[in-house]
């Protein structure tokens, strides 16, 4: 019976500590990956900002100007229009004025 008792383990000695050097290497290793991906995490978001920002402050103003621009070239472009029948004041297609002046004044 005492060789029964022999081969009986006391609970206390199964529950050793780990070893400090891969408690270490892991505690180290997780923080460095925590750091990575917070790193890309903020890359991702910087980047994805600044296409945002460009993208709404940059190019939006730039199209109400081109369609004023368009307008404004159509109006000077177009076919010949009254301004005013009564004053017989008539809008021509600015190259047309151009010539006008030129040969009126340009001798």
């Amino acid at each position: 019976m005492s060789h029964d008792h022999d081969h009986h383990h006391d609970p206390h000695d199964m529950l050793e500590d780990p070893e400090a050097g891969s408690t270490w290497f892991i505690t180290i290793s997780s923080i460095l990956i925590l750091f990575v991906v917070v790193l890309a995490v903020t890359a991702v978001f910087y980047t994805s900002q600044t296409e945002e920002v460009d993208e709404v402050v940059l190019d939006a103003p730039l199209q109400p100007l081109l369609d004023l621009r368009r307008a404004q070239s159509a109006l000077i472009d177009g076919a010949p229009r009254w301004i005013d029948q009564e004053q017989k004041i008539v809008a021509i297609p600015i190259t047309d004025a151009m010539d006008l002046v030129v040969k009126e004044y340009g001798r």
